[in-house]
């Protein structure tokens, strides 16, 4: 049989994102692990499904991990990085680290790597 190569448009690998996504916030970690999966194979650039297994990692308290899976996919990935950032700055805080994520945070800023509105939500949320 003959294999097809067929580039999957962007607005439907982002709903399949949001599939993961959810399949995260609903508890179904194997679901929503297979997608990021898919996901990482087909497009090792997007930082999209390392944002999922840093969720799940964040979800299970293991915030060091998340922080590492972030700062990887951060020197690797070509898209999703405003939102790997953010996520990064959510796990160090929910982390302890809230120096750190501020000093960080300023960094992000002065390079315009993140939207001021963004960074107020992280630390609104946190406290």
């Amino acid at each position: 049989m003959t294999q097809v190569s067929y580039e999957i448009p962007e607005n439907i690998r982002e709903l399949i994102v949001k599939v993961a996504f959810k399949a995260i916030e609903n508890g179904c970690i194997d679901e929503a692990k297979s997608i990021l999966d898919a996901l990482a194979k087909n497009y090792p650039l997007s930082a999209a499904s390392d944002i999922g297994y840093a969720l799940i990692e964040i979800m299970n308290s293991n915030f060091s991990k998340a922080i590492r899976i972030l700062k990887n996919t951060l020197e690797k990935s070509i898209n999703c990085l405003e939102e790997a950032r953010i996520v990064l700055l959510y796990a160090m805080v929910a982390s302890g680290k809230v120096n750190e994520a501020k000093y960080e945070a300023k960094n992000m800023l002065e390079g315009k790597l993140v939207s001021k509105d963004n960074i107020k939500i992280i630390f609104a949320e946190m406290g």
